[in-house]
């Protein structure tokens, strides 16, 4: 199913539906400064189906999904009404106008899912990161992609064992935006939007330094100056004579 939803220039005036679908129903779109809120409702569904929700625009063709946008997309969305995405106009594509058509894209979930990486817990650039997820038969061809500023870079392809570890570039863009593209057949489901982070938080980066700064002062301290600028040791700090022979 999909739906599809204009706007048009200059960041972003919404102003109407063009396609009726099947299950994704009232679509609906509003600016926010430099962000679009597309809220729609997924209606008809079976009992207990769930779906995996991609929102793509026409600035590219199509050709891959939004990333920097948040809410009620990625794989195992609830149907039901008021679904509510946010989409960050500027972090996507910076400087544009002109129009732009939306495409809200619902598929059953069919039991794939993935568990992480999660808003929550991101990855860390330059370290192995467990790319981990739900769903399909063992054996199957498994291709994983990361999605950022829309383009789709390799992560790897293996077998569904339901895990991949990944190295993570140690050059990749530290921030958000980011998220992972499983295809296994016909089937393509991407995660929740998360971050990339740094291998090593800053407050650890720093610490060597704060300590050092912390000695100084102590290292320098605690002496008296003579006359002529000497500075003598506290007599606690001199070495004890030797002991007579």
């Amino acid at each position: 199913m999909k739906k599809i939803y204009s706007v048009l220039p200059v960041l972003l005036l919404a102003v109407g539906s063009i396609v009726q679908a099947q299950t994704i129903e009232n679509i609906k779109a509003v600016t926010q400064g430099s962000k679009v809120i597309i809220t729609f409702d997924i209606l008809n569904a079976k009992p207990g189906q769930d779906f995996n929700v991609q929102i793509f625009s026409s600035h590219n063709g199509f050709g891959s999904p939004l990333t920097f946008i948040s809410g009620d997309v990625g794989s195992n969305v609830k149907p039901g009404t008021g679904k509510r995405a946010e989409w960050d106009a500027q972090g996507e594509l910076h400087n544009f106008s002109g129009d732009i058509t939306f495409e809200v894209r619902g598929e059953p979930s069919i039991g794939w899912g993935f568990k992480s990486p999660t808003s929550a817990s991101g990855i860390k650039r330059g370290k192995s990161n467990i790319i981990a997820w739900t769903g399909g038969a063992a054996g199957d061809n498994v291709k994983l992609e990361l999605l950022n500023n829309g383009k789709a870079q390799s992560v790897g392809e293996t077998k569904n064992n339901g895990q991949f570890s990944w190295d993570a570039p140690a050059d990749l863009a530290v921030g958000g935006g980011y998220q992972m593209r499983l295809t296994s057949g016909s089937n393509t489901i991407t995660s929740e939007p998360f971050s990339v982070k740094h291998k090593i938080p800053t407050l650890l980066k720093l610490a060597p330094v704060i300590l050092i700064a912390a000695l100084i002062p102590a290292l320098s301290g605690g002496g008296k100056k003579e006359p002529g600028g000497v500075v003598t040791p506290p007599a606690a700090d001199l070495p004890s004579p030797p002991d007579p022979q």
